[in-house]
């Protein structure tokens, strides 16, 4: 039920913007499963599409296990 574009320059090459879009929803929403919880939903746009510009990118970037430990960064 969602559509994913990314926006690629011409230019650079370089990824700038991803854009999604619901097909089925009035908004974009978000659902996780909390740490110490059930399941929570929340909207991430107003409409049905969120476009996210991309400021800076890591490929291949390392992620310690303290980066993915919610009680190192709540």
């Amino acid at each position: 039920g969602h559509e994913i574009q990314l926006g690629i320059s011409k230019e650079s090459g370089k990824l700038e913007v991803v854009v999604i879009e619901t097909k089925a929803k009035d908004n974009v929403s978000v659902t996780f499963r909390q740490f110490r919880g059930g399941t929570m939903t929340f909207d991430v746009s107003d409409g049905p599409q969120l476009w996210m510009v991309i400021e800076d990118t890591r490929w291949n970037h390392t992620l310690s296990s303290d980066d993915l430990d919610p009680t190192q960064h709540p």
